[in-house]
């Protein structure tokens, strides 16, 4: 089969990753950029529908090969990008896959055989891993005319669904893997055997990139010392703790400290740099964490609230400074009442359930 396409719609808002997906790094390269990569591997050619942030997007791709389509009405949903790529098909396309742009993991070698196995099956044809439907699905061009006059019900699906299709189990768990948040973004990474936070010499790397302040880098050193204390007494015990993780995200929590709401800053940061399971826990280290909270993201709360000027203070002593400091803000008093209450509950759970006493570990 000749004549392969590929419409890779990027011109989304992102909202559920917080940050602009496409540009994400992934192994050194904005992900949009790997996935127009996996696209030519395979033999297709890609059209990229760009939308929001265009023009960024397009110097992300300059050079690569790829065709740029612009949805004007990007803010409309995903469909009207997939029309935007389908007007850009020449006639003659034999067949053309929907490849998502944060469909990163994927193998060329399972579009390879997507393009295979079309040859002797009737329809639209889909990867598998385990039996679960993935992406991207591999549509015959002589859908393209029906595809440009659908009228939008369901979107694409409530087009394609019409047509008979059928999956093609493949070995490649990337057909189920996206970047729609940043724990996706996490296990894409993973998958592709990448690293989802920094180690410390690269720690230092952003602190000096970004001009951190010395006592701000001091505390985040006071922070995952701490830290490291405490996970190494927990998994000692049995009870597991990404100690490399948590020591990473505590170093860094604060690295955006100078700004208005510095926790968000800070994740929006580390997404870029593509560490999103240091940002996750950096982004949830001031409030009091969730019940079902990874271990990590309690213990980075605790340790930030006990480490107070280059020492250990106890909860008590914190509070009744935060409440002189917010005398006159109600709100913030009593949000930071809020902080060291859940603060000490942790303290008395991680002695009870553990046998850790986190102050003295």
């Amino acid at each position: 089969m000749d004549n392969i396409f590929a419409i890779i719609p990027a011109g989304g808002f992102s909202s559920r990753m917080g940050e602009y997906k496409p540009l994400l790094p992934v192994g050194g390269l904005p992900a949009i950029r790997g996935t127009v990569e996996i696209a030519l591997a395979a033999g297709a050619h890609p059209v990229v529908v760009t939308g929001f942030r265009a023009e960024d997007l397009e110097r992300a791709l300059d050079g690569s090969g790829a065709l740029l389509a612009h949805n004007a009405e990007y803010a409309s949903g995903m469909f009207s990008s997939v029309l935007t790529g389908a007007r850009a098909l020449p006639g003659d396309a034999s067949a053309f896959f929907l490849l998502p742009a944060d469909c990163r993991a994927v193998r060329p070698e399972t579009l390879k055989l997507l393009i295979s196995e079309a040859e002797h099956r009737e329809g639209i044809v889909f990867p598998t891993y385990e039996g679960r439907r993935g992406h991207p699905p591999l549509i015959p061009g002589a859908l393209l005319p029906g595809l440009l006059a659908h009228g939008g019900e369901d979107g694409a699906r409530g087009y394609f669904d019409k047509f008979p299709s059928s999956g093609v189990e493949t070995d490649d768990p990337g057909v189920l893997l996206d970047m729609d948040t940043p724990r996706d973004y996490a296990a894409t990474l993973t998958a592709l055997g990448l690293p989802t936070y920094p180690l410390e010499a690269e720690c230092r790397a952003l602190f000096r990139k970004y001009g951190t302040a010395e006592d701000i880098i001091r505390h985040g050193e006071q922070v995952a010392e701490l830290c490291a204390r405490v996970a190494a007494a927990m998994n000692s015990c049995g009870f597991a703790v990404d100690a490399n993780l948590l020591f990473s995200a505590a170093l860094l929590h604060d690295i955006s400290r100078a700004e208005p709401e510095h926790e968000r800053r800070g994740f929006e940061l580390l997404l870029r740099e593509g560490y999103p399971a240091a940002a996750e826990l950096v982004l949830g280290h001031m409030d009091a964490p969730p019940e079902d909270a990874p271990r990590e993201l309690e213990l980075l709360f605790v340790a930030d609230k006990l480490c107070r000027r280059g020492r250990l203070a106890p909860p008590e002593e914190t509070l009744a400074a935060l409440r002189v400091k917010f005398r006159d803000d109600g709100p913030a008093r009593a949000a930071a009442e809020v902080r060291m209450a859940a603060c000490e509950a942790l303290l008395e759970k991680y002695a009870r359930v553990y046998g850790v006493d986190v102050i003295n570990a």
